[in-house]
């Protein structure tokens, strides 16, 4: 019987990165789905304003407080 391997060294670190940025990339599909769902469902002027932009301008204006600009 040989010895199991240590989960130490570069190559767990990259793993662990590797999990870590897959469930990053996950969560952020996960809110961005999100966000186009709820701009669907958003009033006409609203939607008007969010319907053909970049998931980045969404975010961006979602974040401001003037979404209507």
């Amino acid at each position: 019987m040989g010895t199991p391997k240590a989960r130490t060294g570069p190559v767990e670190a990259i793993r662990a990165l590797r999990v870590a940025r897959r469930g990053a990339v996950k969560a952020r599909t996960a809110a961005l789905n999100q966000m186009r769902g709820l701009v669907a469902a958003a009033p006409e002027a609203l939607r008007a304003h969010l319907t053909r932009v970049s998931a980045a301008v969404l975010v961006s204006r979602c974040g401001r407080s003037d979404v209507y600009r």
